[in-house]
């Protein structure tokens, strides 16, 4: 199995798409679980995106909906 690496240019990628494209998200990142806590270090390093973790080993079912409800909701400027 090949081992899964957050660099730089993933990070910038993400924030490009965010900043200059003004494409808002949310962005879904699928990794090994054994990863995400270095993804979800990483991305909030590198830029200033909002990382949500889309995984809650005790109250999962709970926790995704709260995700889901107050998260992946962007309020229009007017």
């Amino acid at each position: 199995m090949k081992c899964v690496w957050v660099n730089c240019a993933d990070c910038h990628f993400l924030y490009h798409l965010y900043r200059f494209n003004r494409i808002r998200g949310p962005f879904l990142i699928v990794a090994p679980l054994s990863t995400i806590g270095h993804w979800k270090r990483e991305i909030e390093e590198w830029t200033d995106l909002n990382v949500v973790v889309y995984y809650d080993q005790y109250k999962g079912k709970e926790t995704r909906g709260e995700i889901r409800k107050y998260e992946f909701t962007f309020w229009r400027s007017k």
